[in-house]
C-alpha cells in the first residue's frame, strides 16, 4: 500500500516539475509571443490580497488568449492560455522563487493558481 503512495506522489512531482518555469515568465513564452507584442498590461489585487502585474496578448486564431501575472512582492509568477469565450483558463507554467517541492513552495504555487484559476 505504501509503496503505491510513493509512486504515486513521484508521477505528481514529476508533473509539478514540468509545469515549473524559471525566474522571468518572458523566457518561458510560447513560440510566437514576445514581450514586445504584449497586448496588455495592468496591476490587480488577487483574492489573496496579493498585488500582480499582470500581461496578456492578443488571441490567437483558435481564440486562445495567453496571459502572464507577476506577483509584485515575491517574484513569484504564474502564465495560463485562457479560451474564449468560455473564458476556461488552462495554466501554462508557474514559478516559485521558493525551494522546489518545499512547504512554502507549494503554497505559493496554491495561491498563485487560487488568484487566477490556471
Amino acid at each position: 500500500m505504501f509503496w503505491l503512495l510513493g509512486v504515486a506522489a513521484a508521477i505528481l512531482g514529476v508533473a509539478f516539475l514540468v509545469k515549473k518555469g524559471g525566474e522571468n515568465p518572458f523566457d518561458h513564452l510560447p513560440s510566437g509571443l514576445t514581450p514586445s507584442n504584449v497586448g496588455t498590461t495592468g496591476t490587480v489585487t488577487g483574492m489573496s490580497g496579493r498585488r500582480y502585474q499582470t500581461y496578456s496578448w492578443p488571441p490567437d486564431s483558435d481564440g486562445r488568449s495567453f496571459a502572464v501575472a507577476k506577483d509584485t512582492g515575491s517574484g513569484a509568477w504564474i502564465s495560463w492560455w485562457a479560451q474564449a469565450p468560455t473564458g476556461t483558463r488552462t495554466l501554462y507554467l508557474v514559478h516559485s522563487p521558493e525551494q522546489d517541492g518545499s512547504a512554502a513552495d507549494v503554497a505559493e504555487v496554491a495561491a498563485l493558481r487560487k488568484d487566477f484559476g490556471a
